[in-house]
């Protein structure tokens, strides 16, 4: 069963969160680290009731205890190379507490520089208790490909902050749950998609739940519209720019507003006139969250402020930092920089994921969790065939990860019937990598473009410090 972790049910009696009793920061890491055995709904009804609880801490007690936890990640991972190296530089050592002053010293780990560790980034050992490992590929938003390793324990938190974020915005589990996604273990193309029995994850461990559809992201968009409207869900989650051309299709056919909740959103910057239009055209709202591959959930949109995200402080440490790598006061926007505190199988200890962000006031909720106002550098776009038609691009990058050459991609499409593949690469493509990369735009898009190589030393951003790895150039 396929586990959709950002969907996770909330209780049938949902618990009070403001009026949970502050619980020492001492007893979190004793529950944290659940035996991943038969007793997994005890594990996640516990590790929640925790995070009812911490998300109320002050920022002080989670820097604490993100530290400790940060010490702990550093100190399974002592024997790589880069750790030890990163170690010495600033002057960490395994018998004495982590403090602010050491993190600070520890040098930044680039996306670059990850790529380039190859498996030298990961240790021969996780604990047992952390679970098997999986693997998987991301090209984030900087379009450089980066081969990702997760513990079973990972993608447990993963979940737990996801039920966490259900309750914020009180989703009833009842409902169909749509999903516009890419899921290579699925067969789920129009017109009827997958059906599944239940939510998976977190949510069917929980309750039971309504079904879950989900639709792949390679879809052309009128496909997509007309699937919504069969599908009727009572949520739907998918990227901010295939709502809005979903919605576009709505209103071209005149379709009456599908049953919805509220539309998720994931991937790309959710724009105030996409909330508008949302609204506007379906009566809902829109929930955003912030992720990565290699990171999981880095923040959920404030239960209180839609134009406010909250970070995952008790899974990951988030830091904006500015080009001299000091730590961006509200308003300023800076690199995002952040730490996972649960997947032993892939240690990231500072890195930076390629994405620019904006600091955020305290939130009026109350809650002690850190605030980004609004993140910038993700983006899709969508592909004209040419007959006309579009397709929501889905970026393949797991056929560029699997080339040591290439360090950045960026997949352009200047011409009707015609691709450009910028390549930041140690050198010229073999023929047989060339065409591994053909075949996997051909099956992304739904049509074999001829591409145009175009090697590059660098890749700049676009306006606004967003990185767009696939971007048409064609007149709308």
């Amino acid at each position: 069963m396929v586990g959709f972790a950002d969907s996770a049910p909330p209780y049938e009696e949902p618990l009070q969160s403001g009026t949970v009793a502050h619980v020492p920061q001492s007893q979190f890491p004793d529950i944290v680290w659940p035996a991943l055995t038969e007793g997994s709904k005890a594990n996640t009804l516990a590790v929640l009731a925790q995070l009812l609880q911490s998300q109320w801490w002050p920022p002080e007690e989670l820097r604490r205890w993100q530290l400790r936890q940060a010490h702990e990640v550093i100190r399974s991972a002592k024997d790589l190379p880069h750790i030890k190296a990163a170690a010495a530089e600033a002057n960490w050592r395994p018998d004495r507490p982590l403090d602010d002053a050491t993190w600070q010293r520890w040098p930044i780990l680039t996306r670059e520089r990850a790529r380039d560790l190859g498996d030298a980034l990961f240790p021969a050992q996780t604990p047992k208790a952390h679970g098997q490992v999986g693997r998987d590929a991301t090209s984030g938003s900087t379009g450089t490909p980066l081969n990702v390793r997760r513990t079973e324990l990972f993608s447990f938190m993963y979940q737990a902050i996801g039920v966490r974020e259900m309750l914020w915005h009180d989703r009833d589990v009842r409902q169909t749950y749509a999903l516009i996604k890419h899921v290579p273990s699925l067969d789920a193309k129009y017109p009827h998609g997958a059906r599944l029995e239940n939510w998976g994850g977190a949510a069917a461990n929980l309750y039971a739940t309504g079904p879950a559809v989900v639709l792949d992201i390679k879809t052309p968009i009128d496909q997509m519209a007309r699937w919504v409207r069969q599908v009727a869900p009572g949520y739907l989650n998918t990227f901010p720019s295939a709502i809005d051309s979903i919605l576009d299709e709505f209103t071209k056919h005149g379709w009456p507003a599908p049953p919805l909740r509220a539309v998720r959103t994931q991937g790309e910057t959710v724009t105030p006139a996409l909330r508008r239009k949302v609204r506007s055209a379906w009566g809902v709202p829109i929930t955003d969250c912030y992720s990565a591959e290699e990171v999981g959930y880095i923040a959920h949109q404030s239960p209180g402020d839609e134009n406010q995200l909250l970070v995952a402080a008790e899974t990951t440490i988030v830091e904006i930092l500015d080009d001299r790598n000091r730590p961006c006061g509200v308003g300023e926007v800076g690199r995002v920089v952040v730490t996972p505190l649960h997947n032993f199988a892939m240690p990231l200890v500072r890195y930076e994921i390629g994405d620019y962000a904006e600091v955020g006031a305290a939130s009026p909720c109350g809650r002690g969790l850190p605030v980004l106002k609004r993140v910038l550098g993700r983006a899709r776009a969508r592909i004209r065939l040419p007959d006309g038609s579009l397709r929501f691009a889905y970026n393949p990058s797991d056929v560029f990860a699997v080339i040591a050459a290439v360090r950045q991609y960026q997949i352009v499409q200047t011409k009707p019937d015609r691709l450009t593949v910028r390549l930041v690469a140690r050198r010229a493509l073999e023929t047989g990598e060339a065409r591994l990369i053909e075949t996997g735009l051909a099956e992304s898009f739904g049509y074999p473009f001829p591409i145009d190589w175009e090697y590059v030393e660098s890749i700049a951003r676009a306006a606004g410090g967003k990185f767009e790895d696939v971007r048409s150039e064609l007149a709308p």
